[in-house]
């Protein structure tokens, strides 16, 4: 899967963070297209759910591919 590369770069870090870290994705409608945004999606989840020192935040316009990830 080609998001991995992002997953990878989290797991290798070679220390944890001592402090949270927050990564802004502005205008993710503006990112992919409405096939690929939801893997683009999952990835981040995935990468949160497993760093609980990291923060997402992400904007956009109320794309129906997006709204439907966070139901």
């Amino acid at each position: 899967m080609k998001h991995t590369l992002f997953l990878e770069f989290i797991r290798e870090l070679p220390r944890l963070p001592k402090k949270t870290l927050v990564f802004v994705i502005d205008a993710l409608d503006e990112c992919g297209s409405t096939q690929s945004r939801p893997g683009i999606l999952n990835t981040l989840t995935t990468a949160a759910t497993h760093s609980p020192w990291l923060k997402i935040i992400i904007t956009s316009r109320p794309e129906g591919d997006i709204q439907y990830c966070f139901i």
